[in-house]
C-alpha cells in the first residue's frame, strides 16, 4: 500500500451560515512541491508494486487529481511494471444538483474512473465550524482478485460516528482522512473492531490539522496491522511524500 502526501499544504476554505451555524468548504489547496511528488509518487507506487495507492482527504484538487490519472494512463505499458490496482486521489468538496458532497473518485490502474464514493459523517472544527457537506446515502466495495476492498473517508470510519463501516465484513478498508491525533485514535478504535470481527485489515492516509508530536511529520499513517489500537499515534508520523507499507503482523 502507497502513502502519498504533500509538503507545506496549506488548504483555502469558504465559509457560510447556515441557521446561525458556521459552516465551510475547501475551496482551493496550496502545495507548491504537488506538481513534483505526484510524479515521484507514482513512480515508486509502479516500483514498488502497489496494490492501492491512497492520497488524504480535501488535499487534491480536481486539477492535481487529473494530473494523477493522467500520469498513470500515460506510463509505458510495455514495461514489466504493474500499475495499482486501486488509486484513490484523495477527496474534494464538490458542488452536485443535491448539494456539496465530500467525494472520493476511485481509479483503476488504467486511469478509468470506476466508482465514487460521498462522505456519510461531516468533520467539525472549532475554528472552521462544521463541513457543509450533503451525506452520502451508500457504501462502496470493489472487488479484485485477491481482496474485497472497502472505502470510507475519515470520521465515516472514527469509533465517534454512526456509520455502516464497523459492521462491513471486508479485507481492506481504505481512508483517506484529515484531522487531528484523537482522529487518528478514533480510526486506530474503529479498526481494532473490524480486524476482530471480521479479519479487516484497514489503511488509513491522514493529513495532519493539529500534532501535538514534535516530529516533523506531513502526514499520521496506518498500516495494515493486526493490532492497530495496540500502536501509539506517537509512532504513526511520515514525514516523506512517500511511502509503502507491506501487510503488518
Amino acid at each position: 500500500m502507497g502513502a502519498c502526501l504533500f509538503k507545506a499544504l496549506e488548504l483555502k476554505p469558504e465559509f457560510c451560515s447556515i441557521a446561525g451555524d458556521k459552516r465551510f468548504r475547501v475551496a482551493s489547496v496550496e502545495a507548491p512541491s504537488a506538481d513534483g511528488a505526484i510524479s515521484e509518487q507514482i513512480a515508486q507506487a509502479l516500483k514498488e508494486n502497489c496494490i492501492a495507492v491512497v492520497w488524504p482527504e480535501l488535499t487534491v484538487s480536481p486539477e492535481l487529481r487529473a494530473k494523477i490519472v493522467e500520469l498513470i494512463r500515460d506510463r509505458d505499458v510495455t514495461d514489466e511494471l504493474e500499475a495499482p490496482e486501486i488509486l484513490i486521489p484523495g477527496t474534494w468538496h464538490e458542488k452536485t444538483d443535491h448539494g456539496i458532497v465530500n467525494r472520493a473518485r476511485i481509479y483503476d490502474g488504467y486511469g478509468e474512473e470506476r466508482l465514487s464514493y460521498d462522505k456519510i459523517a461531516p468533520y467539525a472544527d472549532d475554528g472552521w465550524g462544521m463541513e457543509n457537506i450533503t451525506a452520502g446515502d451508500r457504501v462502496c466495495v470493489l472487488a479484485t482478485e485477491g481482496a474485497l476492498i472497502g472505502v470510507a473517508i475519515c470520521l465515516d470510519f472514527c469509533d465517534v460516528s454512526q456509520t455502516p463501516f464497523s459492521e462491513l465484513d471486508v479485507d481492506v478498508m481504505l481512508v483517506p482522512s484529515m484531522g487531528n491525533d484523537r482522529t487518528m485514535q478514533g480510526h486506530q478504535t474503529t479498526a481494532a473492531q473490524v480486524e476482530v470481527r471480521f479479519g479487516t485489515r484497514s489503511f488509513v492516509v491522514q493529513h495532519p490539522t493539529q500534532t501535538t508530536f514534535i516530529d516533523h511529520r506531513i502526514g499520521t499513517i496506518l498500516p495494515l496491522l493486526k493490532e492497530p489500537a495496540a500502536v501509539s499515534a506517537k509512532e504513526l508520523g511520515q514525514n516523506a511524500v512517500w511511502a509503502a507499507y507491506k501487510w503488518g503482523s
